[in-house]
């Protein structure tokens, strides 16, 4: 079975994707009113976070935390996992190092989107994949021993400048032989990238460890802009069991676009 979240933070850079912004203890409850499974968490500091008293609020209320978002080290600190100062690689290691930890403790995925950076940024594009194996390389053993799952984001060619399709994502986990490090996929990114969506998702069907959604211009999904129906339907056929996330623009508001979200993906699910 697919369950269903929405992306939530404390407190994230303008801009992010996300519906609710705040006080966990407030955040939780009213994503279970509306009828969600999960939330996917943008956290900045992993370490900072009281980890007893999300437990304690996830499991009164029966939210799963399904993912951790790293991207706000990146944007708000601009470290990342390729930058070309080893002090700053460094740091990005370690913040993803915080969100594995987390991650265990929460029963999440760790997820890498914007945190591994721009190949812009580094002297060529084979630098930039050399940092970024070389941090990948440390992070994949202490995620094995823990028992946590990486997720690599396939992001588009005009907000990342490498592995923007699910083939290159894939092709790239694999070759790093562990089971500790998948991809995770997202609709709005697949329109833009994917000439046959469903193919794209059966051929990294063994990859697959989350997913998101959104409609083309980052609003809530209503059927009206693409067929979110392609992806829903093929990940049931894969046998997908993980969650589907909503991550979106909070518009008109954040509880107006995650209750209309949630209704539209309960029409295909």
């Amino acid at each position: 079975m697919i369950g269903l979240g929405v992306a939530v933070a404390e407190s994230v850079p303008e801009g992010t994707p996300v519906l609710f912004q705040g006080d966990f203890s407030e955040i939780i409850p009213k994503v279970a009113e509306i009828g969600y499974d999960a939330v996917e968490v943008h956290v900045q500091y992993p370490d900072q976070v009281n980890v007893e008293a999300w437990k304690e609020t996830c499991e009164k209320y029966g939210i799963q935390v399904a993912s951790l978002a790293s991207g706000s080290a990146y944007l708000a600190e601009g470290i990342s996992l390729t930058h070309r100062d080893p002090e700053k690689r460094r740091l990005a290691v370690e913040r993803m190092k915080g969100h594995i930890r987390l991650a265990q403790k929460l029963g999440a995925l760790a997820t890498i989107g914007v945190l591994k950076g721009f190949a812009s940024e580094c002297g060529s594009k084979e630098e930039f994949v050399e940092n970024y194996r070389e941090s990948l390389e440390e992070c994949i053993p202490y995620a094995e021993e823990r028992g946590v799952t990486i997720a690599m984001e396939c992001v588009n060619r005009k907000e990342s400048d490498t592995f923007n399709t699910i083939a290159q994502c894939a092709d790239f986990v694999r070759s790093f032989h562990s089971d500790a490090l998948r991809i995770y996929i997202d609709t709005y990114h697949m329109d833009l990238e994917e000439t046959d969506i469903p193919s794209a998702i059966r051929g990294a069907a063994d990859m697959i460890a989350y997913a998101q959604i959104s409609d083309r211009n980052r609003h809530y999904p209503d059927g009206q802009h693409c067929d979110m129906r392609l992806t829903t339907d093929t990940l049931k056929e894969i046998g997908y069991q993980g969650y589907l996330s909503l991550e979106c623009r909070p518009e008109p508001t954040g509880e107006d676009a995650a209750r209309k979200g949630l209704a539209f993906l309960k029409s295909l699910l």
